[in-house]
This record gives structure tokens, sequence and C-alpha cells, in this order.
């Protein structure tokens, strides 16, 4: 018995390590599927210094289980720099304000979050954000499951967590996979440069076993 049994496992082994290597593969070529998004604000060509920038947001669909949003720039007491996501419904290559759907960004020394309305909003004001100039980068990681609704999502100011004001559940206008464009603006006589980055992948967990 013991004799037919080892015969068993030298005869499976071969295939099992055969199938956890195509299961490498195959999750290192999930893993690999990005699509990335970056924006960079020019420089201001009105009186009032506001300056903006549409860009689509490519690789988001049906198979987009990660999203990372990254806003990079120098903040200041006074200036104001935000994302703005949404769907370009009347296809003219612009993000109005009629189409967002979400905000997210710096206003006067605090971190915003809207919805596209702007009838609901939450703040965060990070230590020693009232005074002086601080280079800072906002990142809101998050992970979808199969119906687009984040079921993982933080925030942190570079590489400290926090939590938005009246922020206990993902609201009904974050929906990454409806967003089909977004809006990079600046704002203010203080420094304001920014830049968006957005990245959208598929979640490299899933595992065939054959």
């Amino acid at each position: 018995m013991r004799r037919r049994y080892s015969d068993f496992i030298r005869s499976v082994v071969p295939h099992i390590r055969a199938s956890f290597l195509m299961a490498a593969l195959f999750s290192a070529a999930i893993s690999a599927h990005a699509a990335t998004t970056v924006v960079t604000n020019q420089p201001p060509v009105y009186a009032d210094r506001e300056v903006s920038q549409d860009a689509f947001v490519s690789g988001c669909g049906y198979q987009t289980r990660i999203v990372n949003m990254e806003l990079a720039f120098t903040a200041t007491p006074s200036n104001n720099v935000q994302i703005a996501f949404g769907s370009d419904l009347d296809k003219d290559g612009h993000l109005s304000f009629g189409e967002v759907r979400m905000t997210i960004g710096w206003d006067c020394g605090k971190w915003f979050h809207a919805s596209g309305d702007l009838s609901q909003e939450s703040s965060f004001a990070p230590e020693g954000s009232r005074t002086g100039t601080v280079f800072r980068t906002l990142k809101m990681p998050m992970r979808l499951d199969a119906s687009c609704v984040p079921f993982s999502l933080s925030f942190a100011d570079g590489n400290s967590p926090f939590i938005f004001e009246n922020f206990t559940s993902v609201p009904a206008w974050m929906r990454p996979r409806e967003w089909t464009m977004l809006r990079l603006t600046a704002r203010g006589w203080d420094i304001r440069d920014g830049q968006a980055l957005v990245k959208m992948s598929l979640d490299g967990s899933v595992i065939f076993l054959r």
C-alpha cells in the first residue's frame, strides 16, 4: 500500500509543479497589465493664474481591479490643486462641471474629497498645513470588486495615512470604472504646480490550477 501511494505521489508531482508554473506565469502576466495616465499642469496663461488640463483615463474597464491615484505638488496655505474625475458625455474632449463625478485635492491648507456637484464634501488638515510651503503627495489606492465598487480604500498624505472627516463608507459617486477623463486644475498666487498620476491594473492574485 505504501509503495503504491509513493508511486502515486511521484506521478502527480510533475503535474503540480507544471500547474504552479503556469499559475505563476499567468499571475505575472496579469500584474504586468497596467495603464497609467500622467497629467502635468502647464504655466498659467490667464490673469487669475488658474490653469487646468484634461486627459483621457486609459485602462479602466470591467477587468480593472486596482486603481492607484497620486497627486503631487507644492502646497501652500493659499493655493488649490485638485483632480476631477468623470466622463466626457458630450465628447468635446473636456471635462465640464456637469460631467464631474468626484473631485479630490488640496484647498488652502487641507485635503478635500467631494462629489461632482460638491453637495457632499469631507476634509482633513495635516499637521503644519497652515504655514509654509511644502511639497506634498496625496495617495488614494483602492481595490474594486466585480461590480466596480471599491471594497478597499485608503488615503495618505505622503506616507502618513489619514481619514477624512465624516467618511464612514464608500459613497455611491465613487465608481472608477465610470471615469473616462480627468481634469487637473491649479489656482492661487502662490506656487501651485501639480502632477496627477492615475494607474489602473488587473489584480495579480488570480491563480488557476489545472
